[in-house]
């Protein structure tokens, strides 16, 4: 079993930042995702979204998975990067850059 550390930080068109952090377990060719966080934030570095599993949150049904807002926190599942993709190109394309 290997444990790694695997971080990503891309600049998007609009120059919005996205960093993903992920600790991951390597065991017999599959990755087991033990902790994450996926962080997008504007040009200006407001949080415009963040899920992460950090236990933080034990009222959210979702615990410890939950995604962070400017509004509030809610739950959620764990997010693929298409999805994150997703979310931020429907963010990016509603600022009509």
């Amino acid at each position: 079993m290997i444990r790694k550390f695997i971080a990503e930080i891309e600049k998007i068109i609009d120059s919005s930042i996205l960093e993903i952090a992920l600790f991951v377990t390597e065991s017999r060719e599959t990755l087991y995702i033990d902790k994450y966080r996926m962080h997008y934030m504007n040009s200006a570095g407001q949080v415009l979204f963040r899920y992460d599993n950090a236990p933080h949150h034990p009222n959210i049904d979702s615990h410890p998975h939950h995604k962070h807002t400017s509004a509030k926190i809610s739950a959620s599942n764990v997010p693929s990067i298409e999805d994150i993709l997703n979310e931020i190109s429907s963010i990016v394309i509603g600022r009509q850059i």
